[in-house]
Protein backbone atom coordinates (compact mmCIF):
# COMPACT_ATOMS: atom_id res chain seq x y z
CA UNK A 1 0.00 0.00 0.00
CA UNK A 2 1.20 3.36 -0.94
CA UNK A 3 1.42 6.41 2.25
CA UNK A 4 1.75 9.69 2.04
CA UNK A 5 3.99 10.29 5.61
CA UNK A 6 3.59 13.89 6.67
CA UNK A 7 6.64 13.92 9.56
CA UNK A 8 10.49 14.54 9.44
CA UNK A 9 12.85 11.74 8.55
CA UNK A 10 14.23 11.11 12.16
CA UNK A 11 10.71 10.41 13.28
CA UNK A 12 9.97 7.98 10.25
CA UNK A 13 12.87 6.32 10.91
CA UNK A 14 12.10 5.92 14.84
CA UNK A 15 8.49 5.15 14.50
CA UNK A 16 9.40 2.22 11.82
CA UNK A 17 11.39 0.56 14.22
CA UNK A 18 9.01 0.96 17.25
CA UNK A 19 5.53 0.52 15.90
CA UNK A 20 5.15 0.70 12.35
CA UNK A 21 1.39 -0.25 12.43
CA UNK A 22 0.05 2.25 14.75
CA UNK A 23 1.94 5.19 12.38
CA UNK A 24 0.29 3.22 9.25
CA UNK A 25 -2.64 1.63 10.14
CA UNK A 26 -1.91 -1.42 9.18
CA UNK A 27 0.81 -4.44 8.97
CA UNK A 28 2.64 -5.00 6.42
CA UNK A 29 5.77 -7.48 6.23
CA UNK A 30 7.93 -5.03 4.29
CA UNK A 31 8.56 -1.28 4.89
CA UNK A 32 9.65 0.46 1.42
CA UNK A 33 10.69 4.47 1.45
CA UNK A 34 11.73 6.56 -1.22
CA UNK A 35 14.84 8.83 -0.81
CA UNK A 36 15.28 11.24 -3.43
CA UNK A 37 16.04 15.01 -3.57
CA UNK A 38 15.81 18.43 -5.43
CA UNK A 39 19.05 17.61 -7.48
CA UNK A 40 17.37 13.93 -8.44
CA UNK A 41 14.83 15.38 -10.64
CA UNK A 42 14.30 12.34 -12.65
CA UNK A 43 13.39 9.90 -9.71
CA UNK A 44 11.21 12.34 -8.61
CA UNK A 45 8.89 13.20 -11.58
CA UNK A 46 9.19 9.38 -11.71
CA UNK A 47 7.84 8.61 -8.41
CA UNK A 48 4.76 11.28 -8.86
CA UNK A 49 4.30 9.33 -11.98
CA UNK A 50 4.29 5.82 -11.35
CA UNK A 51 2.49 6.01 -7.45
CA UNK A 52 -0.43 4.32 -8.08
CA UNK A 53 1.27 2.19 -9.79
CA UNK A 54 3.39 1.53 -6.70
CA UNK A 55 0.40 1.68 -4.46
CA UNK A 56 -1.34 -0.75 -6.38
CA UNK A 57 1.82 -3.36 -6.99
CA UNK A 58 2.77 -3.74 -2.90
CA UNK A 59 -0.69 -4.03 -1.57
CA UNK A 60 -1.30 -5.46 1.85
CA UNK A 61 2.63 -7.23 1.30
CA UNK A 62 4.33 -3.56 1.81
CA UNK A 63 4.22 -0.29 2.47
CA UNK A 64 5.51 2.33 -0.02
CA UNK A 65 6.23 5.57 1.90
CA UNK A 66 6.94 8.94 0.46
CA UNK A 67 6.95 12.22 2.14
CA UNK A 68 4.42 14.51 0.73
CA UNK A 69 3.48 17.20 2.98
CA UNK A 70 1.46 19.73 1.12
CA UNK A 71 -0.34 20.70 4.05
CA UNK A 72 2.69 22.16 5.99
CA UNK A 73 4.71 24.07 3.11
CA UNK A 74 5.30 27.44 2.74
CA UNK A 75 4.70 28.33 -0.69
CA UNK A 76 5.78 30.68 -3.00
CA UNK A 77 9.23 30.21 -1.71
CA UNK A 78 12.53 28.82 -2.40
CA UNK A 79 13.06 27.13 1.09
CA UNK A 80 10.79 24.26 2.97
CA UNK A 81 10.06 25.18 7.22
CA UNK A 82 9.49 21.85 8.51
CA UNK A 83 6.02 22.71 10.74
CA UNK A 84 4.79 18.74 10.71
CA UNK A 85 2.13 17.45 13.55
CA UNK A 86 3.39 16.66 16.95
CA UNK A 87 3.52 13.19 16.23
CA UNK A 88 3.88 11.68 12.68
CA UNK A 89 1.18 11.32 10.10
CA UNK A 90 0.42 8.64 7.65
CA UNK A 91 -2.32 9.01 4.68
CA UNK A 92 -3.17 5.89 2.69
CA UNK A 93 -2.63 6.82 -1.26
CA UNK A 94 -5.91 7.43 -3.24
CA UNK A 95 -6.43 7.52 -6.30
CA UNK A 96 -7.01 11.16 -7.75
CA UNK A 97 -5.38 13.08 -4.66
CA UNK A 98 -3.80 16.34 -6.08
CA UNK A 99 -0.41 15.96 -6.87
CA UNK A 100 2.47 19.12 -7.28
CA UNK A 101 5.83 18.30 -8.09
CA UNK A 102 6.97 21.49 -6.27
CA UNK A 103 5.12 19.77 -2.76
CA UNK A 104 6.85 16.40 -3.42
CA UNK A 105 10.27 18.30 -4.04
CA UNK A 106 10.16 19.88 -0.85
CA UNK A 107 9.18 17.20 1.15
CA UNK A 108 11.01 14.71 -0.11
CA UNK A 109 14.36 16.98 0.07
CA UNK A 110 14.47 17.13 3.66
CA UNK A 111 13.29 13.84 4.66
CA UNK A 112 14.91 11.92 2.49
CA UNK A 113 18.21 13.59 3.55
CA UNK A 114 17.37 13.16 7.30
CA UNK A 115 16.59 9.53 6.68
CA UNK A 116 19.94 8.99 4.55
CA UNK A 117 21.91 10.31 7.37
CA UNK A 118 20.30 8.58 10.07
CA UNK A 119 20.71 5.19 8.04
CA UNK A 120 24.26 6.17 6.52
CA UNK A 121 23.39 6.15 3.16
CA UNK A 122 23.85 9.52 1.81
CA UNK A 123 26.14 8.39 -0.89
CA UNK A 124 23.67 6.05 -1.96
CA UNK A 125 21.15 9.03 -2.74
CA UNK A 126 18.59 8.69 -4.66
CA UNK A 127 17.22 5.07 -3.74
CA UNK A 128 14.41 2.62 -2.30
CA UNK A 129 15.24 1.67 1.60
CA UNK A 130 14.20 -1.72 1.85
CA UNK A 131 13.32 -2.86 5.69
CA UNK A 132 12.16 -6.58 6.46
CA UNK A 133 12.69 -6.12 10.35
CA UNK A 134 12.37 -2.49 11.11
CA UNK A 135 13.45 -3.28 14.63
CA UNK A 136 16.65 -4.11 13.67
CA UNK A 137 19.63 -2.54 12.34
CA UNK A 138 19.77 -3.92 8.59
CA UNK A 139 18.04 -2.32 5.71
CA UNK A 140 18.44 -2.86 1.73
CA UNK A 141 19.06 -0.63 -0.54
CA UNK A 142 17.67 -0.79 -4.14
CA UNK A 143 18.91 2.62 -6.29
CA UNK A 144 16.83 4.88 -8.23
CA UNK A 145 19.35 5.45 -11.14
CA UNK A 146 20.00 4.53 -14.75
CA UNK A 147 16.73 3.65 -16.73
CA UNK A 148 13.80 3.85 -14.11
CA UNK A 149 11.82 1.64 -16.16
CA UNK A 150 13.78 -0.97 -15.23
CA UNK A 151 13.33 0.20 -11.34
CA UNK A 152 9.66 -0.93 -11.58
CA UNK A 153 10.17 -3.97 -13.67
CA UNK A 154 12.76 -4.58 -10.92
CA UNK A 155 10.19 -4.05 -8.14
CA UNK A 156 7.79 -5.89 -9.33
CA UNK A 157 10.15 -9.09 -9.60
CA UNK A 158 11.42 -8.61 -6.09
CA UNK A 159 7.83 -8.77 -5.09
CA UNK A 160 6.49 -11.72 -6.86
CA UNK A 161 9.42 -13.35 -5.68
CA UNK A 162 9.05 -12.95 -2.68
CA UNK A 163 5.13 -13.19 -2.12
CA UNK A 164 5.68 -16.53 -4.07
CA UNK A 165 8.51 -18.17 -1.82
CA UNK A 166 6.62 -16.91 1.58
CA UNK A 167 3.27 -17.37 0.71
CA UNK A 168 2.70 -20.34 2.60
CA UNK A 169 4.66 -19.08 6.08
CA UNK A 170 2.13 -18.37 9.09
CA UNK A 171 2.93 -14.79 8.81
CA UNK A 172 1.64 -14.54 5.40
CA UNK A 173 -0.96 -16.25 6.05
CA UNK A 174 -1.84 -14.27 9.01
CA UNK A 175 -1.31 -11.02 7.47
CA UNK A 176 -3.72 -11.63 4.76
CA UNK A 177 -5.80 -12.60 6.99
CA UNK A 178 -6.14 -9.38 8.86
CA UNK A 179 -5.76 -7.74 5.55
CA UNK A 180 -9.32 -9.35 4.49
CA UNK A 181 -11.07 -8.71 8.10
CA UNK A 182 -9.86 -5.06 8.14
CA UNK A 183 -11.76 -4.66 4.62
CA UNK A 184 -14.82 -6.32 6.21
CA UNK A 185 -14.45 -3.86 9.12
CA UNK A 186 -14.33 -0.93 6.68
CA UNK A 187 -17.38 -1.57 5.50
CA UNK A 188 -18.88 -1.96 8.61
CA UNK A 189 -18.12 1.53 9.79
CA UNK A 190 -19.01 3.13 6.51
CA UNK A 191 -22.77 1.26 7.15
CA UNK A 192 -22.26 2.30 10.67
CA UNK A 193 -21.75 6.34 9.91
CA UNK A 194 -24.23 6.53 7.62
CA UNK A 195 -26.98 5.04 9.67
CA UNK A 196 -25.61 7.23 12.26
CA UNK A 197 -26.60 10.42 10.17
CA UNK A 198 -29.94 8.70 8.86
CA UNK A 199 -30.92 8.81 12.75
CA UNK A 200 -29.78 11.77 13.08
CA UNK A 201 -32.64 12.84 10.96
CA UNK A 202 -36.21 11.80 10.45
CA UNK A 203 -36.99 12.04 6.71
CA UNK A 204 -35.71 15.05 4.84
CA UNK A 205 -35.47 16.97 8.74
CA UNK A 206 -33.23 17.00 11.69
CA UNK A 207 -34.72 14.85 14.80
CA UNK A 208 -35.95 17.37 16.96
CA UNK A 209 -37.65 19.18 13.90
CA UNK A 210 -39.37 16.13 12.63
CA UNK A 211 -40.77 14.83 15.69
CA UNK A 212 -42.14 17.89 16.27
CA UNK A 213 -43.77 17.91 12.84
CA UNK A 214 -45.04 14.02 13.91
CA UNK A 215 -46.35 15.51 16.93
CA UNK A 216 -48.94 18.06 14.92
CA UNK A 217 -49.65 15.60 12.78
CA UNK A 218 -50.51 13.13 15.84
CA UNK A 219 -52.78 16.04 17.39
CA UNK A 220 -54.58 16.17 13.73
CA UNK A 221 -54.78 12.80 13.66
CA UNK A 222 -56.43 12.23 16.79
CA UNK A 223 -58.73 15.07 15.82
CA UNK A 224 -59.85 13.60 12.55
CA UNK A 225 -58.40 16.20 10.26
CA UNK A 226 -56.74 13.59 7.63
CA UNK A 227 -55.79 16.05 5.59
CA UNK A 228 -53.54 18.33 7.99
CA UNK A 229 -52.48 15.00 9.34
CA UNK A 230 -51.24 14.55 5.72
CA UNK A 231 -49.83 17.79 5.14
CA UNK A 232 -47.49 17.93 8.63
CA UNK A 233 -46.06 14.03 7.14
CA UNK A 234 -45.43 15.26 3.69
CA UNK A 235 -42.79 18.05 5.20
CA UNK A 236 -40.84 15.02 7.38
CA UNK A 237 -41.42 12.51 4.22
CA UNK A 238 -42.00 13.73 0.72
CA UNK A 239 -40.97 10.25 -0.78
CA UNK A 240 -42.50 7.52 0.76
CA UNK A 241 -41.13 6.73 4.46
CA UNK A 242 -39.66 3.40 5.53
CA UNK A 243 -42.14 0.35 5.90
CA UNK A 244 -44.99 2.37 4.40
CA UNK A 245 -46.30 3.96 1.40
CA UNK A 246 -48.23 6.93 0.64
CA UNK A 247 -51.20 5.28 -0.54
CA UNK A 248 -51.21 2.95 2.82
CA UNK A 249 -50.64 6.39 4.86
CA UNK A 250 -53.77 7.78 2.78
CA UNK A 251 -56.13 4.67 2.95
CA UNK A 252 -55.61 4.63 6.86
CA UNK A 253 -55.62 8.21 7.99
CA UNK A 254 -59.00 8.06 5.48
CA UNK A 255 -60.44 5.49 7.71
CA UNK A 256 -59.29 6.87 11.07
CA UNK A 257 -61.09 9.69 10.10
CA UNK A 258 -64.07 8.10 9.68
CA UNK A 259 -63.75 6.29 12.87
CA UNK A 260 -63.44 10.06 14.19
CA UNK A 261 -66.39 11.47 12.94
CA UNK A 262 -68.81 8.69 13.81
CA UNK A 263 -67.61 9.13 17.19
CA UNK A 264 -68.80 12.65 16.97
CA UNK A 265 -71.99 11.70 15.81
CA UNK A 266 -72.98 9.45 18.63
CA UNK A 267 -72.72 12.83 21.00
CA UNK A 268 -76.38 13.14 19.94
CA UNK A 269 -76.98 9.64 20.90
CA UNK A 270 -77.08 5.96 19.27
CA UNK A 271 -78.73 5.22 16.11
CA UNK A 272 -79.24 2.37 13.92
CA UNK A 273 -77.28 4.02 10.92
CA UNK A 274 -74.33 5.02 13.54
CA UNK A 275 -74.43 1.44 14.40
CA UNK A 276 -74.62 0.08 10.86
CA UNK A 277 -71.84 1.96 9.68
CA UNK A 278 -69.45 1.47 12.45
CA UNK A 279 -70.17 -2.03 11.35
CA UNK A 280 -69.06 -1.49 8.18
CA UNK A 281 -66.02 0.21 9.70
CA UNK A 282 -65.36 -3.26 11.28
CA UNK A 283 -66.13 -1.82 14.66
CA UNK A 284 -68.07 -4.73 17.08
CA UNK A 285 -69.66 -3.20 20.25
CA UNK A 286 -71.79 -5.71 22.42
CA UNK A 287 -73.10 -2.87 24.73
CA UNK A 288 -76.21 -1.64 23.89
CA UNK A 289 -75.48 2.30 25.36
CA UNK A 290 -74.29 5.03 23.09
CA UNK A 291 -71.32 4.92 25.12
CA UNK A 292 -70.50 1.42 24.46
CA UNK A 293 -69.85 1.60 20.88
CA UNK A 294 -68.50 5.58 21.61
CA UNK A 295 -65.40 3.71 23.68
CA UNK A 296 -65.57 0.66 20.70
CA UNK A 297 -65.01 3.15 18.22
CA UNK A 298 -62.30 5.29 20.45
CA UNK A 299 -60.23 1.99 20.78
CA UNK A 300 -60.20 1.13 17.01
CA UNK A 301 -59.25 4.61 16.30
CA UNK A 302 -56.72 4.95 18.25
CA UNK A 303 -55.21 1.58 18.03
CA UNK A 304 -55.21 2.53 14.34
CA UNK A 305 -53.14 5.81 15.23
CA UNK A 306 -50.88 4.31 17.24
CA UNK A 307 -49.76 1.80 14.59
CA UNK A 308 -49.90 4.24 11.56
CA UNK A 309 -47.47 6.68 13.66
CA UNK A 310 -45.30 3.79 14.90
CA UNK A 311 -44.19 3.12 10.98
CA UNK A 312 -43.73 6.58 10.45
CA UNK A 313 -40.83 6.84 13.21
CA UNK A 314 -36.83 5.93 12.81
CA UNK A 315 -37.13 2.30 14.54
CA UNK A 316 -36.16 0.13 11.56
CA UNK A 317 -33.03 2.49 11.64
CA UNK A 318 -32.46 2.13 15.18
CA UNK A 319 -32.15 -1.59 14.80
CA UNK A 320 -30.24 -1.81 12.00
CA UNK A 321 -27.94 0.49 13.71
CA UNK A 322 -27.64 -1.44 16.94
CA UNK A 323 -27.08 -4.53 14.64
CA UNK A 324 -23.57 -2.68 13.01
CA UNK A 325 -22.39 -1.69 15.67
CA UNK A 326 -22.29 -5.01 17.70
CA UNK A 327 -20.91 -6.53 14.65
CA UNK A 328 -18.43 -3.71 14.12
CA UNK A 329 -17.32 -4.43 17.71
CA UNK A 330 -16.74 -8.23 17.73
CA UNK A 331 -14.70 -7.76 14.47
CA UNK A 332 -12.52 -4.88 16.16
CA UNK A 333 -11.76 -7.28 19.03
CA UNK A 334 -11.03 -10.45 16.62
CA UNK A 335 -8.71 -7.49 14.34
CA UNK A 336 -6.76 -6.64 17.64
CA UNK A 337 -6.19 -10.57 18.57
CA UNK A 338 -4.54 -11.29 15.29
CA UNK A 339 -2.71 -7.87 14.96
CA UNK A 340 -1.20 -9.20 18.83
CA UNK A 341 -0.85 -12.67 16.90
CA UNK A 342 1.24 -10.63 13.87
CA UNK A 343 3.73 -8.86 16.51
CA UNK A 344 4.46 -12.09 18.12
CA UNK A 345 5.80 -13.34 14.52
CA UNK A 346 8.65 -12.61 12.65
CA UNK A 347 8.27 -11.77 9.09
CA UNK A 348 10.49 -13.47 6.31
CA UNK A 349 13.59 -11.88 5.39
CA UNK A 350 13.18 -10.50 1.78
CA UNK A 351 17.05 -10.12 1.76
CA UNK A 352 17.76 -13.15 -0.63
CA UNK A 353 15.65 -11.72 -3.26
CA UNK A 354 16.52 -8.34 -2.78
CA UNK A 355 20.46 -10.35 -3.77
CA UNK A 356 19.23 -11.40 -6.90
CA UNK A 357 17.43 -8.20 -8.08
CA UNK A 358 21.17 -6.36 -7.00
CA UNK A 359 22.91 -9.28 -9.48
CA UNK A 360 20.83 -9.17 -12.03
CA UNK A 361 21.49 -5.14 -12.09
CA UNK A 362 25.17 -5.84 -12.24
CA UNK A 363 25.49 -8.44 -14.63
CA UNK A 364 23.01 -6.02 -17.03
CA UNK A 365 25.19 -3.07 -16.23
CA UNK A 366 28.50 -5.58 -17.44
CA UNK A 367 26.67 -6.08 -20.36
CA UNK A 368 25.72 -2.62 -21.56
CA UNK A 369 29.09 -1.63 -21.02
CA UNK A 370 30.61 -4.42 -23.05
CA UNK A 371 28.36 -4.06 -25.22
CA UNK A 372 29.23 -0.13 -25.72
CA UNK A 373 32.64 -1.50 -25.60
CA UNK A 374 32.69 -3.44 -28.46
CA UNK A 375 31.00 -0.89 -30.60
CA UNK A 376 33.87 1.75 -29.92
CA UNK A 377 36.24 -0.43 -30.84
CA UNK A 378 34.23 -1.38 -34.22
CA UNK A 379 34.43 1.87 -34.67
CA UNK A 380 37.78 2.84 -33.63
CA UNK A 381 39.58 -0.18 -33.55
CA UNK A 382 41.45 -0.75 -30.43
CA UNK A 383 41.37 -4.13 -28.05
CA UNK A 384 37.86 -5.28 -27.05
CA UNK A 385 39.56 -6.66 -23.94
CA UNK A 386 40.06 -2.95 -23.16
CA UNK A 387 36.05 -2.75 -22.55
CA UNK A 388 35.56 -6.07 -20.94
CA UNK A 389 38.29 -4.98 -18.55
CA UNK A 390 36.52 -1.88 -17.63
CA UNK A 391 33.05 -3.50 -17.01
CA UNK A 392 35.32 -6.30 -14.48
CA UNK A 393 37.08 -3.23 -12.37
CA UNK A 394 33.69 -1.53 -11.94
CA UNK A 395 31.74 -4.11 -10.89
CA UNK A 396 33.43 -7.21 -10.18
CA UNK A 397 33.21 -10.68 -11.52
CA UNK A 398 29.83 -11.24 -10.48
Amino acid sequence: MGYRMMCSGDDLVNFLRAEPEKMLGAPHAVHMVALCTVVDEKALEWLLRYEMALDSLTGPIASFLIFYNEKHLRRGRTWYVDTAPPEPAARPYVAGASNSIVDLTQSMTYASDAVARKLGIIDRLPCIVIFDDPAGRECFVLPLDGDLDDTLDDLRTLLSLYYEGEKGTPYFTALLQWHASDQDLRKLKTSEERLKVENGRIGCLPRARARAQLERAKVELYAGRDRRFREYVNLVWPCNPPGVTWQEIREESNYIAKLRKLAKRLEHGRSQEVVDKASMLGVRCTGSKAADLNEAIEAAANNRTDQLLLKLGPQANSLELGRVELARAGLEALQASRLENLKSMSPPSIGQYIERITGKRKRHSVTRITRSGLNLAVQRGPSIMEAVSKGFDLFGKS
